[in-house]
């Protein structure tokens, strides 16, 4: 990322996309809108532009804020913003000369002039300009004239923003150090400069390193004791950060931080060093003797080595798991940016006994990647299933080895499924990796079913693929997440009873989605995540195996979950894939005709077990007295029908 203090300096950008604020903390709420401007400019090919101001305008403008803190100072911004994988940070001084220019001069003296921008990027409050007058509809008025796109955020996003940064702020003056770093979306650190101290902690055998902290007014947690994480340089250690006035030494010390590092002894006076708070050890107190605190702090260190033992060997709340059969050529393309944009995540890979040399590249990772190594080929479905009994995170995330992820993919979908219980599954936005610009086969924005049990998406009817140009972008209730790439959660995957191993691949997310549907769960898209996905990569779409699989699993789908009138719709699906054999014999494809007899003559033979199936699921649905919620995502339409003979080409097309 390339930053740019101050505005005479600041380069032409290429179809900059730009949003402004001080992002404080750049918390879960930020970090969904700044993956929303990486995406629009990576759809224009171009650069993704942040301008916060320093010092913060409340300094400026009201000289001695009370109860004014900063989670972040500029440093601390600059290196999460950078992590983010923004382009351009432009760190705007800001006077009161500055605060005093019209709502238009900002418009046009400012961002026109300075910056440049192709698109603005800023949410249905934003304010600007003397007096806080400019508003969005000004911003559209003075803007498009210029053909300057001008993107408002849902609102219920910068209302999250700012919920988030209350609840923070809140939870760290209660010390609730865990809370805090679950809101931010990672570690509360503090950067500053190793200075000399007292030597007091030495003289008990405990030395500290004190901070000296360079920005004034930034937000310190509850006093007290805590297990820290501490970055020297590019080394990793842990010890126990203390916060306070140190009562034990007597009278009304000025506040300090202060770390001790295990097993170090080191000077490293004038250092910088980053100090991340992890968990609450015990407050701050006063001691009859300095005896009496060396005493004490053995027992805080003992706790923290507890807790740091425990935070090694406790699971991660998400594992993305991806299941890999001689994918070394895709394992070599889209591992390293796996591993690189999803620090909030578990890497795992199920290898199904590959014979491609996948285990020994996977192995070169290190600790960055768990490889779980299966004695055998189980296929997609049951590759799946041993991998995750074998897991106890939280939730768990399915991704194909043909998948391309971007810079903050992760947290949209964790923002969605961690805000609302009842969510069952979530898919981002797949577009398709050979040409970009598309939706991507499988999945789409979001999977839904026709009145027959026909899958379709937004983007993609049957051959037909749109262009993506945002017009799928709101978060959609739908019938089906791809299995592509799919965020679950563990316990309930185990609980509707995983993938059906019977399936070997395809349509096996549809037939778990509709279980989790009646189980009362919900399946989202959330296009704020965006991956690309190559396709192929488990079996090629111009296969007669996969014709076979899709044919055979969506009849056994229907069989399994329809409620209403299933030998009527099971016959007419029967008699159109006849008519789809017929059509691919004129074609010229016997082969895909015989997958269709084939597909046919299995059912037929495996239709018992199936219904099997049916009546068991039946039954743990009314013993378990799940709470009923009508499925979403179903077209009470015939998708052939529309397709084929109205002409009805694309979802939008379609009257839900």
């Amino acid at each position: 990322m390339q930053v740019h203090f101050g505005l005479d300096l600041i380069p032409d950008f290429d179809n900059a996309v730009v949003t402004i604020g001080s992002f404080d903390g750049v918390h879960r709420g930020h970090k969904t809108l700044l993956e929303q401007v990486i995406r629009i400019a990576r759809d224009l090919h171009g650069r993704s532009v942040v301008v916060t101001f320093e010092p913060h305008p409340r300094l400026v403008l009201e000289k001695s804020p009370s109860n004014f803190a900063l989670l972040t100072s500029l440093d601390e911004k600059i290196r999460l913003i950078e992590d983010c994988g923004i382009d351009d940070l432009i760190v705007v001084p800001f006077t009161t000369e500055f605060a005093r220019q019209s709502a238009e001069a900002y418009l046009h003296d400012f961002l026109v002039r300075y910056i440049k921008p192709s698109v603005v990027v800023v949410g249905y409050d934003h304010r600007y300009g003397a007096g806080r007058t400019g508003d969005f509809r000004l911003m559209e008025q003075h803007l498009k004239p210029l053909d300057i796109g001008v993107v408002e955020i849902d609102p219920l996003l910068i209302e999250q923003i700012a919920i988030s940064s209350s609840a923070i702020r809140r939870a760290l003056g209660e010390g609730d150090i865990k809370k805090v770093n679950e809101g931010l979306g990672h570690p509360y650190f503090i950067k500053a400069i190793v200075k000399h101290g007292d030597r007091i902690g030495r003289t008990l055998g405990f030395p500290t390193a004190n901070l000296a902290i360079s920005e004034r007014y930034k937000a310190l947690p509850r006093d007290g004791i805590y297990l820290a994480a501490v970055r020297l340089g590019d080394r990793s250690l842990e010890g126990i950060a203390y916060i306070g006035r140190r009562p034990a030494l007597g009278g009304d010390q000025e506040r300090v931080v202060e770390v001790h590092i295990f097993d170090f002894d080191e000077d490293i006076y004038g250092n910088d060093i980053e100090v991340s708070l992890l968990d609450f050890i015990r407050p701050d107190m006063e001691f009859q003797s300095l005896e009496d605190l060396k005493t004490q702090m053995e027992a805080d260190k003992s706790k923290a080595l507890r807790l740091s033992a425990h935070q090694a060997v406790a699971p991660r709340e998400l594992a993305v798991i991806v299941l890999n059969y001689n994918g070394l050529r895709h394992l070599k393309h889209y591992l390293p940016d796996l591993i690189r944009y999803s620090p909030e995540a578990e890497i795992i890979i199920a290898d199904n006994a590959s014979t491609d040399g996948s285990g020994d590249y996977i192995r070169t990772f290190g600790d960055q990647v768990r490889l779980l190594q299966l004695d055998s080929n189980f296929g997609f479905t049951g590759g799946y299933n041993r991998a995750i009994a074998t897991l106890d995170h939280t939730y768990i995330l399915l991704l194909n080895s043909d998948v391309r992820v971007t810079p903050g993919w992760l947290l949209p979908l964790l923002n969605r499924i961690t805000s609302d219980d009842r969510v069952g599954a979530v898919q981002p936005k797949i577009l398709n990796d050979r040409a970009t610009e598309n939706f991507d086969y499988a999945g789409g924005a979001g999977g839904y079913i026709d009145v027959l049990g026909y899958p379709f998406c937004r983007g993609r009817i049957f051959e037909t693929i749109e262009a993506d140009q945002g017009q799928y972008d709101d978060a959609a209730q739908v019938f089906w997440a791809s299995g592509a790439a799919m965020l679950t959660r563990r316990q309930l995957y185990l609980d509707a009873g995983g993938l059906d191993e019977a399936f070997f691949a395809h349509m096996e997310e549809i037939d778990l989605n509709w279980r989790m549907q009646k189980m009362g769960y919900s399946i989202v898209s959330e296009p704020a995540s965006v991956v690309y996905h190559y396709g192929g990569g488990t079996l090629d779409a111009s296969s007669p195996h996969k014709a076979y699989l899709n044919f055979r699993n969506s009849l056994f789908v229907l069989v399994k979950n329809e409620d209403n009138f299933l030998w009527i719709r099971l016959f007419f699906r029967l008699l159109l894939d006849g008519i789809a054999g017929i059509r691919f014999l004129l074609q010229d494809k016997a082969s895909f005709t015989g997958a269709i007899l084939k597909a046919h003559l299995h059912f037929y033979r495996d239709l018992p077990g199936y219904l099997h199936k049916r009546r068991t699921f039946a039954d743990f649905l009314k013993t378990a007295n799940l709470p009923e919620q009508p499925l979403k995502g179903r077209w009470n339409g015939l998708l052939i029908w529309s397709y084929f003979v109205r002409g009805k080409k694309t979802f939008t097309d379609l009257k839900f």
